[in-house]
């Protein structure tokens, strides 16, 4: 048996690389199967993810190209646009862009206008909560809005504001009073103000959130059989507690009907014009909300239907829309109340609000379609739906005149039937109106409802049997 050679130290060591004098050498040992396997799937994989990111190149994805154009459009305005760009204003207008051009309703809202959104939706505003007299340059308090930093500084009717920190306000336009008034930095107003009497004092008060009334008239009519009038101007979350309050304010003088005005109401938010509903039907769908998956129907409970069985006239116009026309149509749909007026705007489609991630801004988006509860679908922008809305089932032209009128008497407020006593005694020391009141002699379609509640408008009768027939 042959002696055994030493080992070269590392110099035929298999797989490893060495320096041996003046020479390299490496030497490869033969793999074994199950190496050559895993080599065998690992180029494998390789090579497909080499193939994968080939072909995205060749031929990219709708997704990727999609990416591609919106870096390159991004990349040529930054480096080329005439003007400097400031911080987020591409990315706002990219946003803006992918939702304005789905719809009419679809918007994206910058983070400074969002707020504002939110605010509309809760029903508040920045300010000191007082209405003033109308009709009049002297800035003199009809009344301060209950809770308001207005009402706890003592603001009273009839407080003329001199000076506003300091400025004589004489001269002042209404958007200037307002800015004066509802500033956000947290700092007080001084107020100079002028009592009834002459005697002159300053308040000083800070401005703060407000509850913005959507419930803007709650008062019983003139006249011996106690009708009812109530409007609303929009629909936010409070809303239905404020109809609730207003009512039952106005149930004290045993209200024989109600008139409820929507005129002017651009809608707001879905459930509170449900829950409106809810107090006058006692059963039955009143709408139902129709998204690409799915049908969510929302019914009447009895429980709360305190207001079934009321005589009711519900007033409406071109600008009656969205959640207004879902109350509306309801009602009519329920033959719970006669529509009087003119064929609504026809909106009838449901927007949410999302807040993007880092308070970027808010994206409302249209996300389902109103149903009422006869199928009708109101939108006017689809195919077989009617062409303006609701129809009323008595229909009164208004001409601009009178729209003027109505207009601003709507966008008024009647001040709270708590105070209303001394304004009607003011009002008989001074000679002149300072309750804003619903004028039949001017007011058409008011006209109409007073008569059919009063049994004296055959239209009603007419319009019923040439429906029916």
């Amino acid at each position: 048996m042959p002696p055994s050679q030493p080992k070269k130290r590392g110099c035929d060591s298999p797989t490893v690389v060495h320096s041996c004098g003046h020479s390299t050498l490496m030497t490869v040992s033969e793999p074994t199967p199950g190496l050559q396997l895993f080599l065998g799937m690992a180029l494998g994989v390789l090579g497909a993810l080499i193939g994968v990111q080939l072909q995205e190149r060749l031929n990219p994805s709708p997704g990727e190209l999609k990416k591609r154009r919106f870096a390159q459009v991004h990349g040529l305005i930054e480096d080329t646009f005439v003007q400097e760009l400031a911080p987020g204003q591409l990315l706002d207008g990219a946003l803006s862009g992918m939702l304005t051009g789905l719809d009419p309703y679809s918007e994206f809202y910058a983070r400074e206008d969002a707020q504002a959104v939110e605010r509309e939706t809760a029903g508040v505003y920045r300010g000191i909560g007082v209405s003033f007299v109308p009709g009049t340059p002297l800035w003199q308090v009809l009344f301060a809005l209950p809770g308001s930093p207005a009402e706890r500084a003592g603001l009273q009717l009839g407080d003329r504001f001199v000076r506003v920190d300091g400025i004589p306000t004489e001269d002042w336009e209404a958007d200037d009073l307002r800015a004066r008034l509802s500033n956000s930095r947290g700092e007080s107003v001084a107020l100079e103000c002028e009592a009834l009497d002459g005697t002159r004092r300053e308040v000083q008060l800070v401005p703060t959130e407000v509850l913005d009334p959507s419930i803007r008239h709650a008062q019983i009519l003139a006249g011996d059989d106690r009708i009812a009038y109530l409007s609303i101007g929009s629909f936010s979350q409070r809303t239905p507690a404020e109809f609730d309050a207003a009512w039952k304010a106005l149930e004290r003088e045993a209200p024989s009907a109600l008139v409820l005005d929507l005129r002017g109401n651009l809608g707001g938010v879905l459930d509170a014009a449900t829950h409106i509903a809810d107090r006058v039907l006692t059963e039955g769908l009143i709408v139902a909300t129709r998204t690409r998956h799915a049908r969510k129907p929302t019914h009447a409970e009895q429980a709360g239907s305190w207001l079934a069985g009321l005589p009711l006239v519900c007033l409406v116009d071109r600008d009656t829309a969205s959640a207004s026309e879902v109350l509306a149509g309801a009602l009519q749909d329920h033959r719970a109340a006669v529509l009087i007026g003119e064929p609504t705007f026809g909106k009838g489609t449901v927007q949410t609000l999302t807040w993007l991630p880092g308070d970027l801004g808010i994206a409302k988006l249209t996300t389902a379609l109103y149903l009422l509860p006869s199928g009708r679908a109101i939108e006017r922008s689809l195919e077989g739906a009617w062409n303006s809305g609701l129809k009323p089932d008595v229909q009164v032209a208004v001409d601009d005149r009178d729209r003027v009128a109505i207009r601003s008497f709507l966008r008024g407020f009647t001040p709270p039937l708590d105070q209303q006593d001394a304004l009607r005694t003011l009002e008989r020391e001074r000679g002149e109106a300072l309750i804003a009141r619903p004028s039949p002699e001017d007011d058409l379609a008011l006209a109409a409802a007073l008569r059919i509640l009063r049994n004296e408008h055959p239209g009603l009768r007419d319009a019923r049997a040439k429906e029916e027939g």
